[in-house]
């Protein structure tokens, strides 16, 4: 994998857990 595939999965990944710790703040 190159350098820009893996920043983009690293970017989505930090994505998908602040909304996971945003609906988890909202939702207790």
């Amino acid at each position: 994998m190159d350098k820009t595939m893996n920043s983009k999965w690293l970017i989505l990944e930090h994505a998908l857990r602040n909304c996971f710790i945003v609906t988890l703040s909202f939702f207790p």
